[in-house]
């Protein structure tokens, strides 16, 4: 069968363009074959808690969006970042329009950098163990051999020192990834090698023990084993983190759906973009964007915290202006439509997340990228940011009175205005709570009240009385 042999030479040696004739070719296909299916890579998903760090010393550093093959030796490695991880691993997938590393499935080769994944195997970037690992920090309290830091910062590269689990792939969850090597699937106690006959065709490969308990427990509803049931093992580790960037202008994903060719993607796109457009900025707990490198943020950073700064200002006016001029006309409740009414305490939590956000940002700016500034105008809008940075820690900051670069955002931390306008917004959902309370508790009153009477024909139930015995 050319269509079989064809398979197994794409699986075994990974050639993508194989002669269109190879059916013509003197190749004879043996009934007892390999998989179709086999394959020398392996995607490896990191536990929950858990992320993914590769080696610099492999891969160089600036782990962000599409991923590019590094060159066979990383040259001009500072000293310090030698034998260091940094977050982020090549995953098989397609960088989204919001910057999220998504897997593509079956649509190719791609990869990019994600940071709860991996590509193992031979033929695959994570070839060896120790090139792409899941950890997740055990300890804060550094590490000896570096003074007891628990992190440095030297040219804005920051690294963190300490005791971390370490996850181990999980080389025996799929036991096809070892069709193609007995010995390893002979190391793995649910798995075992040999032939069996799938669709009248006899293959040999690496089988599960178990035959159809393995996808039953796959599909139960109740927990699975934390970490596929394995133990971790710790490590003292040098990590490069990176870094969580809040912009309000992330577009929108369209539905993971492989099933759409490129023309009906780009429409999802173009949908998802005009409906994110419509909804409005984007707040810190919709974000999609894998986290970036020092590199990378700093480069978003520009682009993004006009954007930031944008939205607190909006948010300032609202808290200032229009949420508190218009506090006493919120209902919490209209009792006879079912009407929600205004949530109060959704627009303080919303106020608070994006002050959060923009506070987050803040650290991260001055940790990272202390002198890095950015553009104190937005679509001809002034923006009320920080222009000094020697004033950022004093408890009034002067804003740009005009449209002069940025050094930092401000937050509205210490503003009164701001502070005001979330606590008469608790005060207000607090109240809000109580009436709701009070409405749960009258509802089975209005219920009866209000409930039609029997029909006309409907026997009444017999009266149930206790009587003494005889």
């Amino acid at each position: 069968m050319p269509s079989l042999l064809r398979a197994v030479l794409e699986a075994t040696f990974g050639v993508d363009d194989l002669p269109a004739d190879l059916g013509q070719a003197a190749f004879s296909v043996p009934s007892r074959s390999i998989r179709p299916n086999a394959s020398s890579f392996f995607d490896v998903k990191c536990g929950p808690g858990f992320m993914c760090v590769s080696k610099v010393n492999d891969f160089g550093v600036g782990h962000d969006g599409v991923y590019h093959a590094p060159p066979i030796l990383v040259k001009g490695m500072p000293r310090r970042l030698r034998g260091s991880y940094e977050v982020g691993c090549p995953a098989r997938g397609t960088l989204t329009g919001s910057g999220a590393c998504r897997d593509d499935g079956h649509k190719g080769k791609n990869l990019c950098w994600s940071t709860n994944r991996f590509e193992g195997g031979e033929r695959e970037p994570c070839n060896s163990e120790d090139k792409c690992l899941c950890i997740r920090s055990n300890t804060a309290n550094g590490l000896m051999s570096q003074k007891d830091k628990s992190s440095e910062v030297k040219n804005g590269v920051e690294v963190k020192y300490g005791n971390y689990m370490v996850q181990d792939p999980p080389k025996c969850d799929d036991c096809r990834q070892h069709d193609l090597h007995e010995k390893d699937c002979r190391e793995c106690d649910n798995c075992e090698y040999g032939q069996r006959t799938v669709a009248g065709e006899a293959y040999t490969g690496c089988w599960h023990k178990d035959n159809n308990e393995r996808a039953a427990r796959a599909e139960a509803k109740k927990g699975r084993p934390f970490l596929h049931g394995m133990e971790p093992h710790f490590r003292d580790m040098a990590v490069i983190p990176h870094y969580p960037m809040w912009d309000p202008g992330e577009k929108q994903d369209p539905p993971n759906d492989d099933t759409l060719d490129e023309a009906e993607a780009a429409a999802q796109q173009e949908l998802a973009e005009e409906v994110a457009m419509n909804e409005g900025a984007r707040m810190p707990y919709q974000l999609r964007a894998e986290v970036l490198s020092r590199k990378g943020w700093i480069d978003k950073y520009q682009e993004a915290a006009p954007r930031v700064q944008l939205v607190m200002d909006e948010l300032h006016e609202k808290l200032v202006g229009e949420w508190q001029h218009d506090l006493g006309k919120y209902k919490c409740w209209e009792r006879h439509s079912g009407d929600g009414g205004t949530d109060v305490v959704a627009k303080a939590e919303k106020a608070l997340a994006a002050q959060r956000a923009c506070q987050q940002m803040q650290d991260i700016a001055r940790t990272i990228a202390p002198k890095t500034s950015f553009p104190g105008k937005v679509h001809d809008v002034k923006l009320r940011c920080i222009k000094d940075s020697a004033e950022a820690a004093a408890s009034k900051a002067k804003v740009v009175a005009e449209a002069e670069p940025c050094a930092q955002l401000n937050c509205y931390v210490f503003d009164p205005g701001w502070k005001k306008g979330i606590e008469d917004l608790q005060a207000a959902g607090d109240k809000c709570e109580v009436q709701v309370q009070s409405a749960a508790m009258e509802m089975p009153k209005f219920e009866k009240e209000t409930s039609p009477p029997p029909a006309v024909n409907e026997e009444a139930p017999p009266e149930v009385s206790i009587k003494a015995a005889d």
